[in-house]
């Protein structure tokens, strides 16, 4: 069985000790995804920002976020997964889940295993806007995780 690690101050995954890549970490060598323009401090605030928001609909989901104490820039997107919780019920299955493709040699960290209807990787995203290398993220979870599956326990969709 491989040992897979994840380093959260660095963002590098490690299997068995050795390092390999993350979907985004592939995504940006590929060109698809390029935060080049973006001043170093903007991007560091926003990795901050999109971490924390994370933290907040995960401990949300454990049932143990006290909310008295979250940031007031973070409530806005907190109500929003709490909303698309009411209104869809999934069923969640996982929360930041580490996925590793053995097969290609990635990792990457799905934010929800859920099931609405059929079993979907769900993906938290603070952005204004959806990319198109969103779908090839999601995709690549999708991938890892179903690597070792059995037909029934497969992901079928992304959200």
């Amino acid at each position: 069985m491989d040992k897979i690690t994840f380093d959260e101050k660095t963002h590098i995954y490690k299997v068995n000790g050795v390092i390999i890549p993350s979907v985004t970490q592939i995504l940006n060598e590929a060109g698809l995804i390029d935060f080049s323009k973006i001043n170093p401090a903007v991007l560091e605030a926003s990795y901050k920002f999109g971490t924390a928001v994370h933290l907040a609909c995960e401990y949300y989901d454990k049932g143990i976020l006290n909310e008295s104490t979250l940031d007031n820039n973070l409530k806005p997107y907190l109500e929003a997964w709490v909303n698309f919780k009411r209104e869809f019920q999934p069923h969640i299955e996982g929360i930041e889940e580490i996925v590793y493709s053995k097969r290609f040699g990635y990792a990457g960290r799905l934010d929800r295993r859920i099931i609405i209807k059929k079993r979907a990787v769900f993906d938290i995203k603070t952005s204004a806007e959806i990319y198109p290398a969103n779908a090839l993220q999601l995709s690549g979870y999708q991938e890892a995780y179903n690597e070792s599956k059995k037909i029934g326990d497969k992901i079928k969709e992304r959200w």
